[in-house]
């Protein structure tokens, strides 16, 4: 409170003391009992003791996506019973999130008092807030009381993505370094040579002919045919604009968490961030590492670009349309973000092309 409303409350107690002690009289001494108990009351409903309160925080099991909605549950519990007016509990989310904090108004505090909230429409980003503020007051809000408890929390929104199924991005194989005219099979059919017959070989790989001729059970070895494994090439930011940084980021979402969900190998290599470099490789905490980096990743119009070495797969490059001509020899998948190419998210599936046969590895800046 101001020293104003002190010297108010102070003079309103002197003179009612003076008016009894001088004046006398039933009413005199009433208005003094009065005043006595309002400040027993009031002592009463300072006296709680906030420090007594304990407050959780869960945040619901991720992972999130940029549109989703967070629930959050705050759990508030007592450890001894006290003479509560009120007491207001708010959370103190960070002004990043875009939502109002959200404030509880509790009439009656229980051993264990449950609160619900959802932070609605996340944007992608990392999140970190930790305060959660304790208020209560006497009956007439003259004494006001705070306290912060520290409950350090850490929210990770994903990028949005969009649904890559029926795309034919692994529908084919790879023959050393050419593509198959062919879906992925089994088994190649193209003839690499004849070996010895290894017990558990099949009898249809036989060559019949060589093994009458040689008298040993010969066996037709076959070309390895094996699926791509593809590295996602994120170019440097400042070449694109906001909106369209967005964009890219998606679209390299989506792909990585198609290649999950299709047991496939997958890279990330971001050219703003040479030191994180994800070679392909299969498994969650891949797909996490990967989509944790796209989720914090800033626009920076004023990003650094600097020499890269790229994993020797196959590269999906994600580029404005600007740039497009110069990552045509080096892409074997070319997404060109804005006028010309890709613009909304939903069309990623009819732009996943192969756009060369054979890619080499080597280091881009």
């Amino acid at each position: 409170m101001s020293r104003a409303t002190w010297a108010v409350i102070g003079a309103v107690c002197t003179a009612t003391v003076l008016y009894a002690v001088y004046q006398g009289g039933r009413v005199a001494w009433h208005l003094l009992g009065f005043l006595i108990m309002l400040a027993l009351v009031v002592a009463v409903t300072q006296g709680g003791p906030l420090s007594s309160v304990e407050v959780r925080r869960r945040i619901g099991p991720g992972p999130y996506f940029a549109g989703d909605a967070a629930p959050v549950d705050l759990e508030v519990s007592i450890k001894r019973r006290w003479f509560w007016p009120q007491l207001t509990v708010t959370d103190q989310l960070p002004a990043e999130l875009g939502v109002a904090q959200p404030k509880f108004l509790l009439a009656r505090v229980g051993k264990l008092t449950s609160l619900a909230y959802q932070i609605p429409q996340l944007k992608r980003g990392v999140f970190e807030w930790d305060q959660v503020v304790l208020s209560t007051s006497d009956v007439f809000g003259l004494f006001p009381r705070n306290r912060q408890v520290s409950l350090p929390s850490r929210l990770v929104v994903w990028p949005q993505t969009v649904s890559l199924t029926g795309s034919d991005l692994f529908s084919r194989a790879w023959r050393g370094e050419n593509l198959s005219p062919q879906p992925t099979r089994q088994e190649s059919a193209h003839l690499r040579g004849i070996r010895e017959y290894v017990p558990g070989d099949r009898l249809s790989h036989v060559h019949w002919k060589t093994s009458a001729h040689t008298g040993d059970f010969k066996v037709k070895q076959f070309e390895p045919e094996t699926k791509p494994e593809f590295t996602v090439v994120l170019d440097a930011a400042h070449y694109f604009s906001e909106q369209d940084w967005e964009l890219a980021i998606s679209a390299a979402a989506s792909l990585v968490r198609y290649a999950h969900s299709a047991r496939e190998a997958i890279g990330l290599a971001v050219l703003d961030r040479p030191e994180l470099v994800y070679p392909p490789a299969l498994g969650q905490t891949h797909l996490a590492a990967m989509m944790n980096l796209l989720a914090d990743l800033a626009w920076d119009p004023h990003s650094s670009q600097s020499t890269i070495v790229l994993p020797d797969a196959r590269r999906v490059v994600i580029t404005p349309s600007t740039r497009a001509e110069r990552w045509t020899r080096q892409a074997d998948i070319l997404i060109a973000i804005g006028m010309g190419g890709l613009t909304h998210l939903s069309d990623l599936p009819h732009l996943i092309r192969p756009a060369r046969v054979g890619g080499q590895g080597g280091v881009t800046s």
